[in-house]
């Protein structure tokens, strides 16, 4: 699994939700993921987690929802780590941070 945002995650919900997405690259012997994303900006902070995405999607996505605070338009870090499993029944995690622009 290579981990990556896009460029741009959309601020939903007046700014107390955030939509996150990224391309998805796999391994041969990866069957799937769950993603759990944290995007900051400033003193807000926003979590939650990606449906189960298939070795065979091009790309996943995650709702997250700001614990307290909304989000802007804007640069926000992003770090996401994801639980991939794998074909021999075993699971790998991996972690990655990146910036996005947030955009409403």
């Amino acid at each position: 699994m290579k981990g990556q945002f896009d460029d741009t995650a959309r601020i939903v919900s007046s700014g107390t939700e955030l939509e996150v997405t990224g391309p998805a690259e796999w391994d041969p012997d990866e069957s799937g993921e769950v993603i759990r994303v944290r995007v900051t900006q400033e003193q807000v902070v926003a979590t939650g987690v990606s449906d189960y995405t298939p070795s065979s999607a091009t790309s996943w996505s995650a709702r997250l929802s700001a614990r307290s605070g909304t989000l802007h338009p804007g640069v926000a870090d992003a770090k996401a780590r994801a639980t991939v499993s794998l074909d021999n029944g075993h699971t790998e995690p991996y972690s990655w941070p990146d910036s996005v622009d947030l955009v409403s």
